[in-house]
């Protein structure tokens, strides 16, 4: 199925699927966000344990990416190529679950390094998940100042 198509009936289904990667490491940042978590809380707030739950839904999508639609076919490497990527609506979700995935792990091992400090990084973990590498930019600036 070409993208076009897919845009043009699955136009509700893949709002939803926006949505829902969009919101999905939610409830976990949540957590992260609480001040002085509880030990069970900090137990599970593991970066090789709670991100890994979410590669599931990253595989499906890709699995569903290649099952239902005509993926692009790359004759060489270069920008032009690579923007056949950016145009199919499955290939966008499932960067979109990968960026989810990877911005969770980032936060979780900044979550992990500040709770051994026993300092809290609410902004941090905020840029985190918003941004990324922001967070983790905030977080080596306040360890460079920091002391200990």
């Amino acid at each position: 199925m070409s993208p076009w198509l897919i845009e043009t009936f699955g136009a509700r289904q893949l709002n939803e699927a926006l949505w829902f990667l969009s919101l999905m490491t939610a409830p976990i940042w949540v957590l992260l966000l609480i001040p002085g978590a509880p030990k069970p809380i900090q137990r599970i707030c593991q970066p090789f344990f709670l991100p890994v739950l979410l590669v599931p839904v990253w595989a499906y999508l890709l699995y569903n990416a290649w099952t239902i639609s005509r993926l692009p076919t790359f004759q060489t490497v270069d920008y032009a190529a690579v923007r056949l990527i950016a145009r199919h609506p499955l290939l966008v979700l499932v960067f979109i679950a990968h960026i989810q995935i990877l911005n969770l792990f980032l936060g979780l091992v900044i979550y992990q390094d500040a709770a051994k400090r026993k300092i809290s990084v609410p902004l941090e973990m905020l840029f985190c998940w918003f941004g990324g590498p922001a967070g983790l930019l905030l977080y080596a600036i306040r360890r460079l100042f920091s002391k200990g």
